[in-house]
């Protein structure tokens, strides 16, 4: 039946106007209703007697989009049985269709409508707006080309979707606010930013803002939130919404595996001092992650994220948090939590994407799921990340011996450097040619990312830093893919033959080339190393 192009025009109107007029929550009426196929039974009884006149529903507590597909199997029934539905609809439809709504001008005070040919000039406001289309018997109209419902907005979406709300205000505002807890001067500007009243839209003000936000935010992902800000702030194209949104996604991507590596360095750690066993399951979902020729999706990283924070809640005091204050997130994290939902529409959002049938309504998305996803791992704000680049060994004679760590300090400093470089003197080695994550002002006690995490400028001896990421294997399984984060571009660190044996070694410091052909191997000797105590077995990469 829904096959047949004479109905598919009839369900469509069906579908929009019970849409329009089935929207409170679920809460109300389920007790009453006994089920949500009760609910759904009732809304088509109501249906069925009520298809005269405007197609009023009651407002029958149904999340529809969950339940389009018994909805339709139910239309195609109530429409077989009953021939005459199906030319009332099409008369709604045809009364639905000549009534066209078009938006064709937007200043800060007025919106200027163009309903079927009539011209309207209204208030730009969200309830002026929906009250003309309810005069009108519609909830679709269309703006620049593109069609909406009133029904996927908001007071504050709508204020974003006319440009009364630049980007950024309502991130910036909500990102501040979030972050203030883990953050003393976050904290220290909303105590003063909040004497004034919409400060969020007071360039002077929300500025500074934005200039903690960069500088708090662990390493690259504060950089990352720069160039959102940077990008926001840029003449409206379809270009920016595709950039800010890809951005976006970016944040959150680069975010989960940031927790994700530092989760499987500490594991790998644990798994070297003794070995604990993991299901069968839990072990492809980390293979698929280490193994794999293709980026991660976001809910594949959501799903390794979820598995790890199992494995780590439930061995208790055996194994340590690597960032202890995600531990109670476990609910969160649980299919259908609150994670998984701020996932799964960044995900669609991705789909979007390749599409590129962006809005402003989805520029307004990534701005609301990013403050949603930024409420669970604020934590991030009080973290940092250094490169150590190289050791320097200093020993006077009948005196105690000292190390110098030339090191980066990532991310954006309060001069705006981007990634300074400094030095500690100090009496304790640390790792060479490693990234480390790690809290307050000594990364002595740090989670070494590497080699997940990589330098590559440390490790070519280029200046200045090259933060990348693992992504994924090459399809032929002889290298490692990185994920520069930057500018988005991969980077293959290949297989070595062999390593160089001990004897070598002194001939080989002469060589550049050789000494960044050996740090590189080293990257993967680490990767295939992490693979064997993680997964406790080899890793087919070829011969090292």
């Amino acid at each position: 039946m829904l096959k047949k192009e004479e109905n598919h025009s009839t369900l469509v109107a069906y579908q929009r106007n019970v849409y329009y007029h089935i929207q409170k929550g679920i809460k109300e009426n389920r007790d009453t209703l006994g089920s949500i196929q009760e609910a759904l039974d009732a809304s088509l009884a109501n249906w069925k007697t009520s298809i005269e006149g405007n197609l009023v529903i009651p407002e029958i507590n149904i999340e529809l989009d969950k339940f389009i597909g018994p909805l339709q199997n139910k239309v195609e029934l109530v429409i077989n049985q009953n021939g005459e539905i199906v030319a009332r609809i099409k008369k709604i439809e045809e009364r639905v269709s000549r009534t066209k709504v078009l938006i064709q001008g937007i200043s800060p005070e007025a919106l200027r409508i163009n309903v079927s040919d009539k011209h309207h000039e209204i208030a730009n406001s969200f309830q002026s707006f929906k009250s003309l289309l309810e005069q009108n018997e519609t909830g679709n109209f269309e703006y620049e080309g593109k069609a909406y419902h009133i029904n996927d907005f908001d007071n504050n979406s709508f204020d974003y979707f006319t440009g009364f709300r630049a980007f950024n205000e309502l991130l910036t505002k909500s990102i501040i606010e979030t972050i203030a807890p883990e953050c003393e001067i976050a904290n220290k500007f909303l105590i003063k930013a909040n004497t004034y009243s919409n400060w969020e839209v007071d360039h002077r003000i929300s500025d500074v803002a934005k200039e903690i936000i960069v500088k708090s935010f662990v390493g690259v992902i504060g950089n990352s939130f720069g160039k959102l800000m940077a990008i926001g702030k840029e003449n409206f194209s379809d270009i920016k919404q595709s950039n800010y949104i890809l951005r976006a996604i970016n944040i959150v991507s680069s975010s989960l595996d940031l927790i994700i590596f530092a989760f499987l360095s500490e594991f790998w750690n644990a798994q070297k001092l003794n070995n604990k066993v993991i299901s069968e399951g839990t072990k492809k979902v980390i293979r698929d992650r280490l193994e794999s020729s293709f980026e991660p999706s976001l809910m594949e990283q959501f799903k390794l994220l979820q598995l790890l924070h199992i494995i780590f809640y439930q061995a208790g005091d055996e194994l340590d948090f690597p960032i202890p204050e995600i531990k109670n997130l476990n609910t969160k994290l649980r299919d259908g939590g609150e994670i998984f939902e701020i996932c799964r529409r960044f995900q669609t959002l991705v789909e979007k994407t390749k599409n590129s049938h962006l809005t402003r309504l989805d520029c307004y998305e990534s701005e609301t799921q990013l403050v949603a996803f930024f409420k669970h791992f604020n934590c991030l704000a009080k973290y940092k990340m250094a490169s150590i680049r190289r050791i320097s060994y200093l020993q006077v004679r009948n005196e105690n011996p000292n190390y110098i760590h030339h090191y980066a300090a990532i991310g954006i400093n309060n001069k705006a450097n981007v990634d300074s470089e400094k030095i500690n003197f100090t009496t304790g080695p640390v790792s060479t040619d490693a990234v480390l994550l790690y809290k307050g002002k000594d990364y002595q006690n740090s989670i070494n990312l590497s080699p997940f995490v990589i330098d590559y400028n440390s490790l070519t001896f280029e200046n200045g830093t090259k933060i990348c990421f693992y992504n994924s294997q090459t399809i032929d399984g002889g290298s490692l893919k990185y994920h520069f984060l930057e500018d988005n571009s991969s980077i293959d660190i290949e297989k070595m033959d062999s390593l160089y044996a001990k004897s070598d070694i002194n001939d080989l410091m002469m060589d550049e080339n050789k000494r960044k052909q050996f740090n590189l191997g080293l990257v993967v000797h680490q990767f295939k190393d992490a693979h064997r105590f993680l997964l406790m077995d080899e890793l087919n990469l070829g011969d090292f």
